[in-house]
């Protein structure tokens, strides 16, 4: 499975969720459950943070990031949500995982985490096969990306990517 470069919406979150995570890596080590929203306007957001009650175990932090994104998304004025958290790849390296579901596709990219602080950098996403949260949980409510080639979504998924 490989990036849909025609998805706009796609490109702009998984670069804006590349940015996110690798800041939480950085600062923390670590990433706890959290979600993104990529407005029609082109801005994006993130979901409250859920992970204050200590005793939350992973799933249940994880369900209210679910039901967050799913609640956000039926308001409407969404093009794309993402979920991410950190994983660990089959040798034990950490690394970070983004869901992103848009009007034409659901994916999982991975992304390994290479070094510690602010030497940390990820590797280059790579596509999955599993998912986080089940497909089109969310797709009914998101929107296409507007036409218009001055459209901020459109310019930002056509500028390199960074991080």
């Amino acid at each position: 499975m490989s990036l849909d470069t025609t998805d706009h919406a796609l490109k702009v979150m998984l670069s804006e969720a590349r940015m996110a995570g690798s800041v939480f890596l950085k600062q923390f080590g670590a990433v706890r459950p959290f979600g993104m929203f990529l407005t029609v306007d082109g801005d994006t957001d993130l979901t409250d943070d859920v992970s204050d009650d200590a005793s939350a175990t992973y799933d249940d932090v994880m369900e209210r990031v679910r039901l967050q994104l799913m609640d956000r998304a039926m308001s409407g004025g969404l093009v794309a949500v993402a979920l991410l958290t950190e994983v660990y790849t089959a040798k034990g390296d950490l690394g970070l995982a983004i869901q992103i579901q848009t009007r034409l596709s659901t994916g999982l990219y991975i992304q390994r985490a290479v070094g510690q602080g602010d030497d940390l950098v990820l590797e280059e996403a790579e596509a999955a096969s599993s998912l986080l949260m089940p497909d089109g949980l969310c797709f009914s409510a998101l929107e296409s990306v507007p036409e218009d080639a001055n459209h901020p979504i459109l310019r930002r998924s056509a500028a390199p990517s960074s991080a």
